[in-house]
C-alpha cells in the first residue's frame, strides 16, 4: 500500500472535475457552484 494516496484526473469526481477546470480559468462563479455543492455533500 502507498504511503500516500493520489488521486489522478481519472479518479476525481465530476464535481472535483469541474471545480479543477474553473479554478485554471479563473470562473469564481462556478468555484462558488461547487463549494456551494460540495457543501450540500457533507
Amino acid at each position: 500500500m502507498p504511503a500516500v494516496h493520489i488521486r489522478t484526473q481519472d479518479m476525481l469526481s465530476p464535481l472535483e472535475r469541474q471545480f479543477l477546470d474553473a479554478a485554471e480559468k479563473g470562473n469564481r462563479p462556478t468555484l462558488e457552484s461547487c463549494l456551494q455543492q460540495a457543501s450540500l455533500l457533507i
